[in-house]
């Protein structure tokens, strides 16, 4: 016999293994790209003269020590608020700026024997603004300046070690999450018996006689079918891209429905409709494409079937669905 159910899982499982194979591809392309290992591994430059030939060679994450690092007299602004100050080294008669996060400095000092983790960024708008300024102070020209100026700068603030860190982290979950799922798939696929549906549906009747029954309502008790559930003389089943499940309607305590304007700033643009029910545990249904009409035809077959069932939404039929389904715990 050709099993609805087990045909349904395979779908399920086959979209499962094609959206999260495309997701943990996607993971891996994007950790590959990420300067990852620059940022937890940066290049050790051991003079600050040598920064440009390390941009050259690719290498914008570098670990330095700086000496003779005098306070410019600018800083650099974020939101209307000092963040970081610019810093210059004058050495053989070449000038380097470095951007030094204002958090870290005790002072504005000459600093001596200053470790940092940097970034080297090309020369910008606000460096020339920089070199413009500080020209004047010094009596000079801005050209004067730039001449001897490197033409890349040591940039603290652009150094998002955490930022990296938190990234690694996500991708690092989402990968082993999406592993997981696509493995999960493809063993369901071969395996559908060992779906949750089926493994609760044979817990249920000891065997797998619901899960035939199901096919057989499919074929010839259908009481109502949109695009993502079938309503059946015993059975409601939900079917969507990636999941799906069979409530048996007399294990169902609860049920009622909710609907939510969606909005677009202020605007109300349209109102959709949500089936929620409670068989065991809570499950709300994705009834976005359905209409108001054939969610009230699920709810008003299960209050003319169904007496067990309550129905609609209040905080006392909330109290008593909650306090069956404790009840009902207990006995099963």
């Amino acid at each position: 016999m050709n099993n609805y159910v087990y045909n349904q899982i395979r779908k399920v499982s086959f979209m499962g293994i094609i959206v999260s194979g495309i997701v943990l591809i996607s993971v891996i392309l994007l950790g590959i790209n990420l300067p990852f290992k620059k940022v937890f591994n940066p290049t050790k430059v051991s003079l600050i003269s040598q920064i440009s030939k390390a941009r050259n060679e690719g290498n914008n994450y570098i670990e330095i020590t700086l000496n003779d690092l005098h306070y410019t007299g600018y800083d650099y602004y974020k939101f209307g608020k000092p963040v970081a100050s610019y810093y210059y080294n004058l050495s053989n008669n070449n000038c380097t700026f470095v951007l030094l996060n204002t958090d870290e400095l005790d002072s504005h000092k000459v600093l001596n024997n200053y470790t940092i983790q940097g970034r080297l960024s090309d020369s910008n708008e606000e460096t020339d603004e920089l070199m413009r300024r500080l020209s004047n102070d010094l009596d000079w020209t801005k050209n004067g300046l730039q001449s001897i100026s490197a033409p890349v700068y040591i940039n603290q603030t652009a150094y998002h070690k955490n930022i990296y860190i938190f990234l690694a982290v996500l991708l690092s979950f989402i990968a082993i999450s999406m592993l997981v799922y696509f493995l999960n798939s493809i063993v369901v696929f071969i395996f559908p018996g060992i779906h949750p549906t089926c493994l609760y549906l044979k817990k249920l009747t000891k065997g797998r006689k619901d899960i035939d029954t199901v096919s057989i309502e499919v074929t010839n008790r259908i009481v109502l079918k949109t695009s993502n559930f079938i309503l059946t003389k015993h059975y409601l089943i939900i079917n969507n891209l990636l999941t799906f499940e069979i409530v048996p309607l007399g294990r169902i305590i609860w049920a009622f429905e909710h609907s939510k304007w969606h909005k677009i700033l202020w605007h109300k643009t349209r109102l959709s409709y949500t089936l929620s029910i409670m068989y065991g545990h809570k499950i709300k249904i994705d009834s976005s494409k359905n209409t108001k009409e054939e969610i009230d035809t699920i709810i008003n077959y299960f209050k003319e079937n169904y007496d067990s069932i309550i129905i609609g939404y209040s905080k006392e039929n909330k109290k008593l669905a909650h306090q069956k389904y404790k009840r009902m715990r207990r006995k099963h």
